[in-house]
């Protein structure tokens, strides 16, 4: 059912128009960028000659304490203004190829703590069996796999966040969230960590969509639980405890 949804046509037409506004912007940041780095690069080569000339004066007795100060204001301006360059324009643009590689698709990044069932819930989407399913007993995925379902959606199953030793993980995983329009995020009702709070604060503060899907997970092998579940599903699956959870 899912998968019809995702092969309307509604979805091919939105995807195909967003794609024009996307190129459109990707353009026009790319030469904004170009320009800003530019504009950035003939600054720092100003304050660069301007310490030159300091330089020179510097050993001689004509240097006075305000000249010197001058100089040591101009030497942290410069010095940020490297950082700058180092830094903030080479984050933009990874940032930026991130988006290119998106541009046209409507990709959304899959994410939640080991053993929450994301790989479950992708086999459900891809409606067929899917490689990343495990045992719940360790990470299935340890890089970001893309997976193409068609009319230009794009899903990204990312590794499992809050395993012990799972640092490069969780840093595995944010690396989706630049070319994601739209971040799904799978809780379990019987279990929240504190990590995983913390990584939601993260998501959260990258101004992205966020979708929070709770997986409802009960213990059925009891013969005994099964005609209670069918009894009181509908109260079983907004309990408490998922109202807590919710808020």
């Amino acid at each position: 059912m899912v998968k019809c949804l995702l092969d309307h046509d509604t979805y091919h037409q939105t995807i195909l128009s967003n794609k024009k506004t996307a190129l459109f912007d990707y353009e026009l940041i790319r030469q904004e960028i170009r320009s800003g780095e530019d504009a950035l690069k003939k600054i720092s080569k100003s304050f660069k000659g301007k310490l030159d000339e300091f330089a020179i004066n510097k050993s001689s007795t004509k240097a006075n304490k305000a000249e010197k100060a001058t100089q040591n204001q101009l030497s942290k301006i410069y010095q940020r203004l490297a950082q700058a360059k180092a830094t903030d324009f080479e984050h933009l643009q990874r940032t930026l190829e991130a988006k290119k590689r998106s541009v046209g698709n409507f990709t959304i990044a899959m994410m939640g703590r080991t053993k929450a069932g994301k790989s479950t819930l992708f086999a459900t989407l891809l409606g067929t069996y899917y490689e990343g399913i495990g045992e719940g007993k360790q990470r299935t995925s340890r890089r970001n796999k893309v997976y193409d379902i068609g009319n230009g959606i794009h899903l990204i199953d990312t590794p499992g966040i809050g395993a012990v030793g799972g640092e490069a993980d969780e840093e595995e995983a944010l690396k989706a969230i630049d070319e994601s329009y739209l971040i799904c995020y799978i809780v379990t009702n019987d279990s929240t960590q504190e990590t995983e709070f913390e990584f939601l604060d993260k998501l959260k503060q990258q101004t992205k969509p966020l979708l929070i899907l709770i997986n409802v997970q009960y213990n059925l092998k009891d013969a005994r639980r099964l005609p209670i579940f069918f009894k009181k599903a509908e109260e079983m699956l907004t309990g408490k405890d998922i109202r807590t959870l919710a808020n």
